[in-house]
């Protein structure tokens, strides 16, 4: 009797197609868990994405806003490119959103989602947040500060708390707006002594200009602790004046201080601002030209 050849189809081949079964189970799987992965790890770049790269975003954001560098002027793909370095933790992109919304630039105003993003950059101790925050929750106190339209709601108890924040970590602004604040009364208790060490700090330590000019108006009103001092108001008013980073304004006011320290005794001053009411139009000093 002829022995035939084995049946296809037998109980091997059938536990072939079996493990041939799981291991395509298996394969889609992988494949599904891969693309988990990755899409992950693209919707939380925080976990992944280098310094570098977040630079590079914050640069692609300022080309975009500009339209510079190649790139066209784009304010949606500068808005874009900022949220993603600011969903990897960058202060410096929350900082740039949150101006952008709390101003209404590149975006539709949202004062409220402006003020978040300004305080988490400011709780990352991002200094120029800091600086921001203190402006835009002020009034007139200073200069060069937004319009009110672009102002978070009215507190000048947190903005003395930024500009402490901003002068501690040795920024000449923020110790300049505590000084006078301090000399004021803005924001929390009037502290003379307080005032001219801030603001002495803030023009001999950090040089800045508006210090300068502040302490050369103190020393020559009185105002400082000390009372009345000629020599040191025109030698701040003088430093001012000739500071480059001092705007016209200042300059002009630097210079007409420095000219009544040096030609009018304070005493004389007095008395002539007790007379100006009833002298003629061009009075003294209008005779003078700087």
């Amino acid at each position: 009797m002829r022995r035939g050849r084995p049946q296809s189809g037998g109980l091997g081949c059938r536990a072939c197609g079996f493990w041939v079964f799981i291991l395509q189970l298996m394969k889609m799987f992988l494949l599904q868990m891969v693309g988990l992965v990755l899409a992950l790890a693209w919707a939380r770049p925080t976990a992944a994405q280098s310094p570098d790269e977040i630079e590079h975003w914050l640069k692609l954001a300022e080309y975009y806003e500009l339209g510079t560098n190649g790139y066209p002027e784009d304010s949606e793909r500068s808005n874009s490119y900022l949220r993603r370095a600011a969903s990897a933790g960058s202060p410096a992109a929350h900082h740039l959103l949150g101006i952008r919304y709390a101003t209404g630039m590149y975006m539709e105003k949202d004062v409220k989602k402006g003020q978040e993003y300004l305080e988490m950059a400011a709780n990352r101790d991002y200094v120029p947040a800091f600086l921001t925050l203190m402006r835009m929750h002020t009034d007139t106190l200073g200069r060069g500060f937004l319009p009110p339209d672009q102002m978070l709601p009215y507190a000048p108890d947190k903005a003395v708390n930024y500009a402490r924040r901003a002068a501690l970590a040795n920024n000449a602004e923020g110790a300049w707006f505590l000084g006078r604040a301090y000399m004021l009364g803005y924001g929390t208790a009037e502290d003379p002594q307080a005032a001219m060490r801030w603001m002495t700090h803030a023009a001999d330590s950090l040089d800045y200009p508006q210090a300068m000019l502040a302490l050369g108006n103190w020393y020559y009103y009185g105002d400082a602790p000390e009372g009345v001092n000629t020599q040191k108001a025109i030698s701040y008013y003088e430093r001012a004046e000739k500071h480059r980073l001092l705007d016209i304004d200042g300059r002009t006011e630097a210079k007409i201080g420095a000219f009544n320290a040096e030609q009018l005794p304070r005493k004389l001053y007095d008395l002539y601002l007790q007379a100006m009411p009833f002298l003629p139009e061009n009075g003294f000093l209008l005779r003078f030209r700087f």
